[in-house]
C-alpha cells in the first residue's frame, strides 16, 4: 500500500521581501488505506516552511500540489517521512486485525 500525501491549506503572508502572497504555514495529511477492509489510518499536521530566504521563490498562483508536498518531504526529512509511512501502516494493519468497531454512549441516544 501506497501512502498518500495531500495539502488542505496554505496559510500566506500577503507581502514579504517585496513578494507576494508567501507561504508560512502548509497543512497536510498522510493516508494509509486497505481497499479490501475499507479501513485507513490517516495523520493531520503543518509544516511552517521558512519565509526569510525567497531565492527560489515560486509565485503563489504557479504552486502546485506536488510542488508543496515536496517541500513538506525534504522539511521533515526523508527518515521522518519513511517513519510517517510506516507507522500509518502499522496502525491501519492493527484496526484490521481488530476488526469493525464502533463508538458512542448508549446513554445519550
Amino acid at each position: 500500500m501506497a501512502a498518500i500525501w495531500a495539502i488542505k491549506k496554505l496559510q500566506y503572508c500577503l507581502e514579504k521581501n517585496g513578494h507576494q502572497n508567501v507561504v508560512r504555514r502548509v497543512d497536510f495529511t498522510c493516508t494509509q488505506n486497505d481497499v479490501s477492509s475499507g479501513m485507513s489510518a490517516q495523520l493531520e499536521s503543518f509544516i511552517l516552511p521558512p519565509i526569510n530566504n525567497l531565492s527560489n521563490f515560486t509565485e503563489y498562483e504557479n504552486l502546485t500540489e506536488e510542488q508543496v508536498i515536496s517541500w513538506v518531504k525534504d522539511q521533515i526529512t526523508d527518515h521522518a517521512v519513511a517513519q510517517i509511512e510506516q507507522d500509518l501502516l502499522d496502525d491501519l494493519n492493527r484496526k484490521i486485525s481488530i476488526g469493525p468497531t464502533g463508538s458512542g454512549l448508549p446513554w445519550a441516544s
